[in-house]
């Protein structure tokens, strides 16, 4: 595989699970490393490693695993969408970092074809938020607005934290059309996600 020109550092040549790749450093100060590498032929596969040595970055990416098959599942379903916005992808989102804010979840993609939109579910409600910087409470406190990052944040959905972020013409308004329309699937746990739900829209 080709090495990556997508940054400024200097790519050098790595393997993972015997496969060849490359391994990026993302800051001057090496303490964050991107390893890149091919599981299978046309296949790619990166790890960021952040605030980790090159050599525990790799470690990480050696423990990554291709051969089990994993449902999305979510806790809560979505029930409103702008105009044409249809949904793309759905991936769970875990993690070697503990950001007990956001981690572990799922993710949901839309997109309508000029316009995307990110959901997050996951996390807990009740610990502190660090992202992002500017956000402005709204309904006493229950929802928070990003401007500069288009993000609104739902604190407590019925036991789970959402985050709605949108790009391209998508604004504050299809942001909280998201948010007005997320419903807490019946039975669902947030610490259980044999409890969620596969079908991801519509009504519960």
């Amino acid at each position: 595989m080709a090495a990556p020109s997508d940054h400024v550092a200097t790519p050098t040549a790595a393997s993972v699970h015997g496969r060849p790749g490359w391994l990026t450093p993302l800051d001057a100060e090496g303490r964050s490393h991107e390893p890149r590498w091919s599981p299978a032929e046309g296949m790619e596969a990166s790890v960021l490693g952040d605030g980790l040595t090159a050599a525990d970055t790799l470690a990480v990416a050696e423990a990554v695993r291709f051969d089990r098959r994993a449902r999305c599942l979510t806790p809560v379903r979505v029930t409103a969408l702008p105009p044409g916005a249809k949904l793309i992808s759905c991936g769970l989102s875990p993690s070697v970092v503990y950001e007990p804010e956001w981690q572990p979840g799922v993710m949901l993609r839309f997109v309508d074809g000029t316009s995307g939109i990110d959901l997050f579910l996951g996390g807990d409600p009740a610990a502190p938020l660090t992202f992002p910087e500017d956000l402005v409470p709204m309904e006493g406190g229950r929802t928070a607005w990003a401007a500069r990052a288009k993000t609104l944040v739902v604190y407590d959905l019925g036991g789970v934290r959402a985050r709605v972020s949108v790009r391209g013409r998508y604004g504050r308004a299809e942001a909280e059309l998201i948010a007005d329309g997320l419903v807490r699937v019946p039975g669902a746990e947030r610490e259980r996600p044999a409890t969620w739900s596969a079908s991801l829209t519509g009504s519960p």
